[in-house]
């Protein structure tokens, strides 16, 4: 990412491919709108909240413990069309768009 300019890239499942959401961010000042595919803003809740959500649902206990950590960051629940989740942390997220030379990221574990 540049430092003023905001850079936009489209988040991919990590199961199946599918485009789940575009993402816009920069470095400074510090800025990350995320898009889901039909065109409305998703907005970021404390980790914590998905912590219990996350055990029920059969999320990874890895996922679990990172969340469990990491309870008072933002994070982003997404979902693509074929019913694959992912949930990340905002500063993940970040990293991501940053390591990622094109215009594609995908959401592994």
């Amino acid at each position: 990412m540049t430092v003023f300019k905001a850079t936009t890239k489209e988040l991919l499942c990590g199961e199946c491919g599918d485009v789940i959401a575009s993402v816009a961010g920069r470095v400074w000042p510090p800025k990350l709108e995320v898009t889901s595919v039909e065109g409305y803003p998703l907005t970021p809740v404390r980790a914590g909240v998905l912590v219990r959500q996350a055990c029920e649902e059969g999320v990874p206990r890895a996922r679990v413990d990172l969340l469990d950590r990491n309870a008072y960051e933002l994070a982003y629940e997404l979902r693509c069309r074929s019913g694959h989740k992912a949930v990340r942390l905002v500063p993940e997220l970040a990293r991501a768009i940053r390591a990622t030379k094109g215009r594609w990221v995908t959401l592994a574990e």
